[in-house]
């Protein structure tokens, strides 16, 4: 899972939300420039390449090898848990 930004018209990550593999944030998307908005979103790479071929612009934050570092940096498997 990667954890990246998109790039669109409010139209165009709208009609995102039917992608499987990606969980998008509209709450809380912020305004790039009239026309442009920005949300965030984990997304698998199969997702990235669907949001992109609908004309989404992907920026990528954390790739999935980031993403699972910093997820075992946060739960690791050693904390004694039954």
């Amino acid at each position: 899972m990667n954890f990246v930004y998109i790039d669109g018209s409010a139209d165009l990550l709208i009609g995102l939300l039917d992608i499987p593999d990606m969980v998008l944030r509209l709450k809380g998307a912020e305004t790039l420039e009239p026309g442009t908005l920005r949300a965030s979103a984990y997304a698998t790479d199969r997702a990235i390449g669907e949001v992109q071929g609908r004309g989404g612009v992907v920026t990528t934050i954390f790739n999935n090898d980031e993403m699972a570092s910093r997820t075992a940096e946060l739960f690791p498997d050693d904390i004694g848990v039954a």
